[in-house]
């Protein structure tokens, strides 16, 4: 059976998102993800894309979440009034309000579940820590481009390194409980408030890549990656037959 044409789908299904206009485009996009995906792995899918959670562990995901959120809001509020910017959620109803949710299972299933998952199986003799600073690296990374193409914007080599930490603790999250949802949790409990509304200073609305320098470059997101990688050290792994990626 020829994969290739379906794995180009399965890609395509997570990209094309983040070049259309609409703000439905993830929610529309998921079926897609999981139709290629079932198509590729078969029964086994979901586990494969991170979405198999025990029951304890969705509730405990939930209960992350709405820590993360609470505390990521309270840091994002802080940083705008320090800076003179207004969040304004006015405009986020809808779609765009559905963007930050389907956006952040979308990555984590791309980076977490396939990406980790796929070079920790397929690249045995190498060391998980150096696997995991290459997925963290790139994830930094690949932010600086994308907010270059997006709205002509440089994030920030601060923004890039405590995207890196933040991921690492989404990495080790999904090494040690074999699914993605704590790697969500810590996620969207950032991007919700980060995405979820616009910012304005002076009446006039700020680029989202902008934005980055402000937020994710401060010390105080640094300080909140350091938080998220301590508790993701504490967090126990599963037992082995179950811990993933297998």
């Amino acid at each position: 059976m020829f994969t290739a044409p379906l794995h180009c789908l399965l890609l395509g299904a997570f990209l094309l998102p983040y070049l259309a206009v609409n703000s439905w485009s993830f929610p529309l996009a998921l079926p897609f993800v999981l139709l290629f995906a079932r198509q590729l792995r078969g029964p086994d899918f979901l586990r494969w894309l991170g979405l198999k959670i025990p029951r304890l562990d969705l509730t405990l995901s939930l209960i992350f979440l709405i820590l993360c959120a609470w505390t990521s809001r309270e840091v994002l509020i802080h940083l705008a009034e320090e800076n003179s910017i207004t969040p304004d959620s006015t405009r986020w109803t809808g779609g765009l309000r559905l963007r930050p949710i389907f956006q952040v299972l979308s990555e984590e299933m791309l980076f977490r579940a396939i990406l980790l998952g796929e070079l920790v199986r397929r690249l045995r003799g190498f060391s998980t820590p150096g696997l995991n600073l290459m997925v963290c690296a790139a994830f930094g990374l690949l932010h600086i481009p994308f907010y270059l193409l997006k709205d002509g914007s440089f994030i920030g080599w601060m923004a890039a390194v405590n995207l890196g930490l933040f991921s690492w603790a989404c990495n080790a999250f999904y090494l040690k409980r074999g699914h993605i949802g704590f790697a969500v949790a810590l996620h969207l409990g950032w991007n919700w408030t980060r995405f979820g509304m616009d910012f304005t200073r002076a009446g006039e609305l700020l680029a989202e890549g902008a934005l980055f320098r402000t937020f994710e470059g401060s010390w105080q997101a640094s300080a909140l990656a350091a938080a998220a990688i301590a508790i993701s050290v504490a967090c126990p792994s599963r037992s082995a037959p179950q811990n993933a990626p297998k």
